[in-house]
């Protein structure tokens, strides 16, 4: 314990007395301890936050780190999954519309290659035994793309219009207190090669159905005085069947281009959430890990004060020697 010898003199002899110092040294209390633990909790606490910060890449990791900000990124991740599960699912749509443009294409090609062997057929002179050969080889190759399934046994080339649905896909999601839905609706019927039951298909539409009449002996059998009779109703069918083709094979492709746009917007909408996430909650890696490096000098330097601290009490035992 500190004190001071202070003298007062007057009329009566001089006195000495002990005035205590405001700092005194207690077996108690130990002040400075107190302080020197309270500043090393501090740097702990600190260290504690800096090291988690540098672990996860967060700066936020939850609730209790930003309420705000946890909450709008949590909602933004939540938006991103179901937006990632909508874009996934598109892929399998444009699949689909992939392969029945490839179908469409190929029997635009197909009955293409098939009129002008007809309109060879039609004239004097021709082998029309050799080209009802390669009639045969087109319309057995129509009846295959009829009969083709696009993908995973749907089935879109041989159905009856009549009861044949639509293919409805998601495109988008609106995130709001009321969610909504963005849809692309593809009218299949377009796609529809054969149809036993109603003969309304693309191939067997006409009273000259392609597929149906034209194998065999049809051309084979024409001669140069019959071929116009018989081979033009065929060349008028497969006009009509040629533009029943092209608009399915549009109908394919725009299809197509619309769920790659919704891909794209998807995407977009995708990568501008993630990198606002970032910026909600991300750590500054940098400046985190310089701040580590400080911290834990700090925290050496707070165990020495309180070591030293401490060691101040035992040296009371010095006055009682």
């Amino acid at each position: 314990m500190k004190s001071t010898l202070r003298a007062v003199s007057g009329m009566f002899p001089l006195i000495l007395y002990c005035v205590e110092d405001e700092t005194m040294t207690s077996i108690i209390t130990n002040a400075a301890a107190i302080s020197a633990l309270r500043n090393l909790q501090n740097v702990n606490s600190a260290l504690e936050t800096t090291n988690e910060r540098v672990s996860t890449g967060l700066r936020v990791n939850d609730a209790a780190d930003n309420a705000t900000y946890w909450e709008l990124a949590t909602t933004a991740r939540s938006e991103n999954s179901a937006d990632i599960a909508l874009r996934d699912s598109l892929g399998i749509g444009k699949a689909l519309m992939t392969s029945v443009q490839a179908t469409m294409d190929a029997t635009v090609s197909e009955l293409q290659d098939l009129q002008t062997l007809l309109v060879s057929a039609r004239q004097a002179g021709a082998d029309r035994s050799a080209i009802q050969t390669e009639v045969d080889g087109i319309v057995s190759r129509l009846e295959s793309l009829a009969a083709t399934q696009p993908m995973n046994g749907v089935t879109l080339f041989t159905a009856d219009p009549a009861s044949n649905s639509d293919i409805s896909y998601v495109t988008s999601i609106n995130h709001s207190a009321t969610t909504t839905f963005g849809t692309l609706t593809v009218a299949t019927d377009s796609f529809i090669l054969t149809d036993s039951a109603t003969n309304a298909g693309i191939l067997n539409g006409t009273a000259a159905a392609v597929i149906t009449d034209l194998d065999g002996t049809t051309v084979s059998a024409a001669t140069d005085a019959t071929a116009a009779t018989v081979l033009d109703p065929y060349i008028a069918a497969l006009d009509t069947a040629i533009a029943s083709a092209i608009a399915g094979a549009q109908e394919a492709g725009a299809s197509l281009s619309a769920l790659e746009s919704a891909e794209s917007y998807l995407n977009s909408m995708i990568d501008a959430r993630t990198v606002a996430i970032g910026d909600l909650v991300d750590a500054n890696m940098e400046e985190e890990s310089t701040k580590l490096r400080a911290l834990q000098t700090q925290q050496q330097l707070a165990i020495e004060a309180l070591s030293i601290a401490n060691s101040q009490s035992s040296s009371i035992l010095g006055l009682f020697r």
